[in-house]
């Protein structure tokens, strides 16, 4: 049956059925356009329906908004200075450390036993007096609790 059709057939019905289509789509779209220019009423809510029909969405448990000005991006480290001359990879672990200590999460012996895993996790400092100079320099600025001599001797005895 397909076979008594031919290409050009094919094509012109083809070509007729989808400028219908597109004739009916255009005509519904701009039908609606011309009653409404009109003034034509047309589908209207009545005057007592809400203009928000389905009300405020509520905000999930946890969550709030923010006012204008509460929002910003976290501001450059200013700590590069405070870090100078200390290698990057440790001045982010001691970064860390001192955010610890002076969120007073942590006590002095809780510190201790943390700068311990830092400089485990660092074998050169242990070695280089200028480095645990500048290291213990930036600690006794830094730290919002004293350390005792004892305590800064098993810092650097691991």
């Amino acid at each position: 049956m397909l076979a008594g059709f031919t290409w050009l057939q094919f094509v012109c019905v083809a070509l007729s059925l989808c400028a219908t289509w597109y004739l009916i789509m255009l005509g519904a779209f701009y039908f609606k356009r011309i009653f409404r220019a009109r003034g034509s009423p047309g589908l209207q809510l009545p005057e007592s329906a809400p203009h928000n029909l389905m009300g405020k969405s509520k905000t999930p448990a946890g969550y709030g908004q923010l006012e204008d000005g509460m929002f910003s991006f976290a501001p450059a480290k200013p700590s590069s200075e405070l870090f100078s001359g200390i290698p990057p990879l440790l001045s982010d672990d001691l970064e860390i450390l001192l955010r610890l200590a002076a969120a007073h999460k942590i006590t002095a012996t809780d510190f201790c036993s943390l700068f311990k895993l830092v400089s485990a996790k660092h074998p050169g400092l242990s070695g280089d007096a200028e480095l645990k100079k500048k290291v213990s320099d930036l600690l006794h600025q830094q730290l919002p609790f004293a350390l005792s001599v004892e305590q800064v001797l098993v810092l650097w005895n691991h």
